[in-house]
């Protein structure tokens, strides 16, 4: 399993090549002598660690940012940055947290792009998102939680047309009133979980 976090985490003075190269360096085998001295099995692993790094630079579409230092990278470029690190580890199941958290319209659309284009690689992707219409367009199935408890799982149509979804997230409207005047705030939605 691999995964990415809601605040981005990358080495910011590092370049791209070299963050997804750090992903990749759990499937190596070259112990510390043969490290230091760059013996043959070494630069081999080397070699091979940056042919399939920026094969995954390229398949999120950052192959002309190879170079480029992670802290001068645009948002959505660090988020894509991000994604291509966790699959550097060569996962079964990429957790993806908030991949959509501070993005634009656009960066969204390209990052539910790339989920799918990761999807349709075979990979589970387990997508935690509070931007139920990015959730309900983008998954197949829907777990909805409310105060960390299971609501409902099912098909987007499913989960959307739940009339305890539709009041976690809208209200009753007798209870907010009652929520206004005492000051305490309605029940929201904590998260959502879905596996394209």
């Amino acid at each position: 399993m691999a995964r990415t976090f809601q605040n981005i985490r990358l080495f910011a003075n590092m370049t791209a090549l070299e963050n997804v190269m750090v992903g990749r360096y759990c499937r190596t085998s070259s112990g510390a002598i043969t490290s230091i001295l760059h013996g043959p099995k070494f630069r081999r692993e080397e070699a091979e660690t940056r042919a399939r790094a920026q094969e995954l630079l390229d398949f999120v579409g950052l192959a002309d940012s190879t170079e480029h230092l992670a802290r001068n990278m645009p948002y959505g470029n660090q988020r894509r940055l991000e994604i291509a690190r966790a699959l550097a580890t060569d996962p079964k199941l990429v957790l993806l947290d908030e991949p959509t958290a501070g993005m634009n319209p656009l960066e969204t659309r390209q990052a539910s792009d790339l989920i799918f284009k990761i999807r349709d690689t075979c990979l589970a992707v387990v997508v935690i998102e509070h931007d139920m219409r990015f959730i309900f367009n983008l998954c197949d199935r829907v777990l909805c939680l409310v105060r960390g408890e299971t609501l409902i799982m099912g098909t987007p149509e499913e989960v959307q047309s739940d009339p305890r979804v539709i009041e976690a997230y809208l209200g009753s409207g007798i209870e907010d009133e009652d929520d206004a005047t005492d000051g305490t705030d309605s029940p929201g939605t904590d998260d959502a979980e879905d596996t394209p």
